[in-house]
């Protein structure tokens, strides 16, 4: 029964954020964020319909969960970072003052951490998109009689040098083989 009064009263205090929903995308990015800032080691894991759940290696929230809910995970992680002893009550006042922090800095900084993300990814996107359009043309390019010339003359230009190369180490050899040959037979 007192699980419930807490949830309800977290609910009426969190309200905006309770309702704030948040896409996959959006979620794991702001995850990441807020990992990177309190440095707890839990990782992000989604799942279908129920509640949120914070262990000692994974938090596991439902897809499009909402910003509260979140919050709420990650309050838990920070308490066991900062070293929640097993006797202790999870849910307590600390639990809501740590969840204040984690809003204010999420509320403050989602909207820029989300376009940055999605900024990154647009370029990765372009990346992406220019390297298969450079494939493609020298895919293209491979099937004209220039690029064979071209790779005719480089096969050539390889071979005379290693040509070249065998001639000079056979001369080399030669010469050692005369000297040898004078200290083996004396005139």
């Amino acid at each position: 029964m007192i699980k419930i009064k807490y949830y309800d009263n977290e609910k009426k205090i969190f309200k905006d954020e309770y309702v704030l929903k948040l896409s996959d995308f959006e979620t794991g990015v702001v995850f990441q964020k807020l990992k990177s800032h309190y440095k707890f080691q839990q990782f992000l894991k989604f799942r279908n319909g129920g509640g949120g759940r914070c262990r000692t290696w994974e938090i596991i929230i439902p897809h499009g969960t909402s910003l509260g809910l979140l919050a709420h995970e990650i309050a838990h992680a920070v308490q066991i970072k900062k070293g929640k002893q097993p006797n202790q009550k999870w849910h307590t006042k600390k639990h809501t003052s740590i969840m204040k922090r984690i809003l204010k800095i999420a509320n403050n900084k989602k909207d820029e951490w989300i376009s940055n993300a999605e900024i990154q990814v647009d370029k990765k996107h372009g990346v992406i998109m220019r390297q298969e359009q450079k494939q493609r043309e020298f895919e293209q390019y491979k099937k004209t009689p220039q690029f064979k010339l071209e790779n005719i003359s480089k096969s050539i230009k390889r071979w005379e040098s290693k040509k070249k190369r065998a001639e000079n180490v056979l001369r080399k050899l030669n010469r050692r083989k005369k000297i040898w040959e004078k200290k083996v037979r004396p005139n």
